[in-house]
Parts: structure tokens; sequence; C-alpha cells
């Protein structure tokens, strides 16, 4: 006698730091996929504060297939994030987690259906789909738009970083190009704010994100990571996403962005350190 398989269990992660109105457009966004049982959802505060916490607590405890964490300190996107993985990985055994910035919306309600096709295709181990975000008329896609960086590269940036003075008023674009790419590609480096991990990658690693950094190039020592692991990366322009941020920076203070580029710059020296272990474990 046969049995049929295990379907698989799809969860999104959703980090929160302040911003309880995205996290609700976003989880409304997946009601289709949870009222049909095709996902279940994580959210993690990431102590935005006690009042939020509460609100968070009232929007969303008791609504079937979410699950709240509530963190006692805000320390970063990447410990935040693992955090939710390892609930997703451990406590609810995920076969396939989506970590996900809590302003992207999934319009495609057969998601999960769409990465388990490309999943049966491409053996991926982390998959990034295409990231669109509003740019007036224009939209602006976050897949693929990063690239992996040489150690040469890595220090000149640095270096370009810590000579540069905060001043207010300084604008970014959002990465990204206006024109779609149509076709998969693998081996890249994929955009941080819409992130798909495998079975096979949930087996080999406890947690995606290196815990030293706080926010900034977690994609890159992701790619570095799961890259001396053997581990691929795809993009699928089948799969689309909605990511509600600002095409551009808003102008801030110089404290803001003394702030920022401190972060950076500790990050950076994060892919250093991890360029020089993964070196050291191949030698």
């Amino acid at each position: 006698m046969h049995t049929a398989a295990a379907a698989p269990k799809f969860v999104y992660v959703l980090l929160q730091y302040k911003g309880l109105d995205h996290t609700r457009t976003c989880v409304k966004s997946l009601a289709g996929q949870l009222a049909r049982g095709a996902a279940e959802v994580v959210v993690v505060d990431n102590f935005s504060s006690a009042e939020l916490a509460r609100e968070t607590r009232a929007a969303f405890e008791g609504m079937a297939g979410v699950h709240l964490l509530l963190r006692p300190e805000n320390d970063g996107f990447a410990r935040g994030n693992n955090a939710g993985y390892r609930h997703a990985r451990e406590q609810l055994q995920a076969s396939f987690i989506a970590v996900f910035n809590n302003d992207v919306e999934v319009l495609q309600q057969d998601f999960p259906e769409r990465v388990y096709r490309c999943h049966s295709a491409t053996d991926f181990s982390v998959l990034g789909p295409d990231i669109r975000v509003a740019d007036g008329w224009r939209v602006i896609h976050q897949n693929p738009s990063l690239r992996e960086f040489s150690e040469a590269e890595v220090r000149e940036r640095l270096t370009k970083l810590r000579a540069t003075p905060p001043r207010a008023g300084k604008t970014a674009r959002a990465p990204g190009s206006h024109w779609k790419t149509w076709r998969r590609l693998r081996g890249l480096v994929l955009h941080g704010s819409a992130l798909i991990f495998s079975p096979g990658f949930i087996a080999d690693f406890e947690e995606p994100f290196d815990p030293r950094t706080f926010l900034y190039e977690e994609e890159r020592i992701l790619h570095l990571r799961a890259r001396a692991r053997g581990h691929e990366t795809w993009y699928d322009p089948s799969l689309v996403v909605w990511h509600r941020t600002r095409a551009r920076d808003y102008k801030a203070t110089a404290e803001y962005w003394a702030w920022r580029r401190d972060i950076k710059i500790r990050s950076m020296e994060v892919v250093l350190e991890v360029m020089a272990e993964l070196r050291r474990s191949t030698a």
C-alpha cells in the first residue's frame, strides 16, 4: 500500500520594526493562502515599543495560520529574521521559508505553488522573485540588481565610506532597474527584501543571516556563505511581489546619515571577515 507524500509546508517570516500598517497589509495580501491552508505566517516584532507590541498582539493573536514572536530588543535585520526563520524551521517544521520585509505584498494567490514548480525545475537553495517598486508611472525591479564584490572592491568602498562626512538632505534611489529580466538566472546576489529558502538550505543552515550585521550587506554575505556550501541562488521572473518602499529615500538629518553610514561600515567589515573565514576554511 502506497501512502501519499506529505504536502510541503510554506511559511512566511515577516520582520516588523514599527510599521504595523505595512504588516497588516502584507498579511491581508496572504489571506487567500492562509484561508486554504497553503501557507502560514510568522510575524516578528523587533521590539518596536511596548505599545506597538500590544497592538500587534491585538491585530494578529488568534488569527488562523499566524504566529507571533515579540522580541525583547531591536537587534537588527539579521538577528530578527533569524529568530523568525528558526521558529519556522524548528517549531513549525517548514519545508520552504519565505523571509520577506513586512512592506512586501504578495498578490499571486498561487505563490507557494509557483515556488514548488520552480524548485522542481531548478532545485534552487535560495530563490528571489521579481520585486517591484512603484516609481511614479514606472516600476523598479529590484531583482536582479545586486552584484558580488571582490575583496578589493569591498575595501575600496569601506575607504570611501569612512571618508564621507554625513550631510543633511541627502537622498538615494531604491536599487534596481526599470527593465524587467524575463528569464530565470542563477548564481546571483538576490535582493534581501524577499528571499525564499528551500528544504535543502533549511536542512543545512540553522539560520540564514550573519548575526554580526545590524543592517545592510546581508544579501552578499548570504550569497558567499551559501555558495561555499554548494547552494545555488536563483531568480525567477514568474514570481512577483510588490515592495511598498519609497522609490527614493526621504531627506533626513546629518545625524541620521551618520548612523546609517556607521552601520554600513560595520556591515562591510563583516563582509571582509566572512571572506577571510571562508578563505581559511578552504585552505
